[in-house]
C-alpha cells in the first residue's frame, strides 16, 4: 500500500476528527512515514489463531439481502 501524500493524510485524520496544524500534520505524517515499513512487516504476519474474515462484498451483500441469517 502506498504512502498517502500529506494532503490525503490531512483527509484521514479530519476523518478521525483529527484537526492538526500544518506543523503537527507534517510531524504525523513524517512519524507514519518512518513507522510504516514495520506496521507493513506486522501486517505480513499470518494469525493462526483468528477465524476467516468476512470479505467486504460478502457484508455488502448480506446488508442488500436484507441482514437476516
Amino acid at each position: 500500500m502506498p504512502l498517502p501524500p500529506i494532503d490525503q493524510f490531512a483527509v484521514l485524520a479530519a476523518d478521525q476528527d483529527r484537526t492538526l496544524t500544518a506543523e503537527r500534520l507534517s510531524q504525523a505524517h513524517g512519524t507514519h512515514a518512518e513507522l510504516r515499513p514495520t506496521l507493513e512487516r506486522l501486517r505480513a504476519l499470518p494469525l493462526p489463531f483468528t477465524e476467516e474474515v468476512c470479505e467486504p462484498s460478502t457484508a455488502l451483500a448480506w446488508i442488500a439481502d436484507g441482514g437476516r441469517p
